[in-house]
């Protein structure tokens, strides 16, 4: 069911499901000694650029094994909380793309018919047809909110919605995405913004 737009509910999703990890890490992890941490490595990455740069490798040793100690307080300390990020991901991911991916239509004599977003889409020969637009497969077919690819798969019609058109042009994606790459890039942008704003330092 797709409540206002692919593109847009989506973005909602990855809000919420961005939002609900976060607060995870937030409740899970001591915030401070995570930020100690982070500061310390910056410091000993500091002191090893020097020590390099003196070609001290005794002291670069030394202070790499700082280095590891506290990447491992940091593992440990993101240990629960990315088990949880990883149950929450595991239930939400398929559950998006069976709603907003790509469908199939079983056909029957030629025809067949399959739900979305309110509508149906409509299959006769090799005509696709929704909310009163038709087209010749292979083809692409735009509808208000909706873009979408339909082309014949073997006996079945395999329609591909487009989840959002970008206003550039991305390497290896081009300027549509799909509903995976969307929700994949609003939920990196939402992670990365809110850890920013509730003070994360994981």
């Amino acid at each position: 069911m797709v409540f206002f737009s692919i593109t847009a509910d989506i973005i909602l999703f990855s809000i919420l499901t961005a939002v609900v990890v976060n607060i995870f890490y937030k409740l899970l992890v001591k915030q401070q000694d995570a930020k100690a941490s982070r500061e310390r490595i910056k410091e000993l990455n500091a002191k090893m650029k020097e020590q390099q740069k003196s070609q001290n490798k005794t002291e670069v040793d030394v202070l790499f094994k700082e280095v590891m100690k506290e990447q491992g307080k940091i593992m440990r300390m993101s240990f629960k909380p990315m088990i949880i990020s990883m149950i929450i991901t595991l239930v939400s991911v398929p559950w998006i793309g069976a709603v907003y991916g790509e469908k199939i239509i079983e056909l029957t004599d030629g025809k067949g018919e399959v739900l979305f977003n309110g509508g149906s889409i409509a299959v006769e020969g090799n005509s696709v047809s929704f909310e009163g637009k038709t087209c010749e497969m292979p083809c692409r077919l735009e509808e208000r909110k909706n873009v979408f690819d339909a082309a014949v798969a073997g006996d079945a019609v395999k329609v591909s919605p487009v989840a959002a058109l970008l206003p550039f042009q991305a390497p290896f994606v081009g300027n549509e995405l799909r509903w995976l790459g969307w929700y994949l890039l609003s939920f990196f942008f939402v992670m990365m913004t809110t850890r920013k704003l509730m003070k994360i330092y994981l």
